[in-house]
């Protein structure tokens, strides 16, 4: 077995896993004084402190939710 799952078990695992932890995030930002979602990108040069910016970001909204992406280091 190589470890890489199938499309079917990639949609299970996310329609179980991945679509209710997104639902409760939603229902506690409903209840809360958070407002809307938002969406923020992080892009540029290697030392243009995009962590640092990640980081006040997570810091100034607590419920906001990170995904990194596979070609990051």
């Amino acid at each position: 077995m190589s470890g890489q799952l199938s499309a079917e078990q990639l949609r299970a695992r996310f329609e179980q896993r991945v679509i209710p932890y997104l639902e409760d995030l939603r229902a506690q930002t409903r209840n809360s004084a958070a407002g809307p979602p938002v969406f923020i990108f992080t892009g540029g040069q290697p030392g243009a402190a995009k962590s640092h910016a990640n980081e006040r970001a997570a810091w100034a909204r607590p419920t906001l939710v990170p995904v990194k992406l596979g070609w990051e280091s």
